[in-house]
């Protein structure tokens, strides 16, 4: 059974559509660089997952390079100076949530492996919830109204259940078993529809050990992939690259048309109790 059935559906559909052609000597060369990336970012995530002290240390290493580029540690300060960067509020927004969230990671791995219930799980539920909150009202207030749905449904099934593992502290984070898929849809269409540098961003959900990570194992690896590339953005941004799609914006609408469509399966699923595919 397929682990994604919204994204073959999307890359049908659009490449019926004629969104999705031949790339010319410019666009092949950017896919290539994204290929490799790729590759790079999933064996460092890989590394990270496995080694809690090297996650800290690729963590201190790329604070370190903000602050080499200008952006100060400060809470009030960090997020004015990403903001002059970005020229969004969902830049700076996303980057504070996801550094809680890189730091929370820190302070549960140290813990004695097993599962973490009370105050630990409603952090993080917390956590989850800013992190779906800031695209939700990013997609909705640029008119992406159906990816906006995909989100919301996203946040009627909170995180069940933390477990750490004793094999480098990696942590399991239980929802229900479709919930991966539809974020992973709903996630590749937001940052379609309103983000830049698309080929450094989209490895972080398309890498291997991310696309076909087990559905108690997602959450942790995409949480890891996710607040390294927030870092490449920023460090993107600031070299003033800006690369766009062609026909980013419709693609993102198509997108969130079929993400539409497979949000009503999720939430049928969730009312009446029946047992979700196994991914």
């Amino acid at each position: 059974e397929q682990r994604h059935p919204a994204i073959t559906e999307f890359l049908e559909v659009a490449l019926a559509a004629g969104l999705i052609r031949t790339p010319d000597a410019q666009g092949g060369q950017m896919i290539r660089r994204s290929l490799h990336h790729a590759y790079l970012l999933d064996e460092l995530t890989r590394a990270m997952a496995d080694d809690r002290e090297f996650t800290n240390a690729v963590g201190e290493h790329l604070m370190s390079a903000r602050v080499a580029i200008g952006v100060r540690r400060a809470f009030w300060g960090e997020a004015i100076d990403l903001y002059k960067l970005s020229g969004q509020i969902f830049g700076p927004a996303k980057t504070k949530t996801m550094d809680r969230v890189f730091f929370w990671y820190a302070k549960i791995r140290l813990l004695e492996p097993g599962i973490k219930k009370g105050q630990l799980l409603r952090e993080r539920r917390l956590l989850m919830f800013l992190n779906i909150v800031e695209a939700v009202l990013t997609d909705a207030t640029n008119g992406m109204v159906n990816n906006t749905l995909a989100g919301i449904a996203l946040l009627t099934s909170p995180i069940r259940l933390i477990r750490v593992r004793p094999d480098g502290g990696f942590i399991e984070f239980h929802a229900s078993r479709d919930w991966p898929a539809l974020y992973q849809t709903w996630n590749l269409a937001f940052m379609v529809g309103n983000l830049r540098n698309l080929d450094l961003l989209l490895p972080k959900l398309l890498m291997p050990c991310v696309l076909n990570a087990a559905p108690a194992d997602y959450m942790f690896l995409r949480g890891l992939a996710l607040w390294t590339t927030i870092n490449f953005q920023i460090f993107a941004l600031h070299a003033k690259r800006s690369h766009t799609l062609p026909r980013q914006a419709d693609l993102a609408k198509l997108w969130g048309e079929v993400n539409r469509r497979h949000t009503k399966g999720f939430l049928a699923r969730a009312r009446t109790h029946e047992p979700t595919p196994v991914l």
